[in-house]
């Protein structure tokens, strides 16, 4: 089963094998939407922090990019 995250496209899933749950998961997703920004905007210095995470106990995942 799949939650849908902030970002379209992006999926975190919502239970895995074994119900181990690792926040470290979440780093593919922020890689992931900063991978995206760095091919939109390639002569931009771009930055991503996780917000929350549903690994984390939250509700839903946030992410902040920086675009400068």
């Amino acid at each position: 089963m799949y939650r849908r995250s902030v970002i379209p496209n992006v999926f975190v899933p919502k239970y895995y094998a074994g119900g181990k749950k690792d926040v470290s998961h979440c780093e593919c997703s922020r890689q992931s939407i900063l991978y995206v920004l760095g091919q939109l905007l390639p002569d931009k210095n771009i930055s991503v922090e996780t917000i929350e995470t549903v690994l984390g106990g939250a509700k839903k995942c946030r992410f902040k990019g920086r675009v400068e």
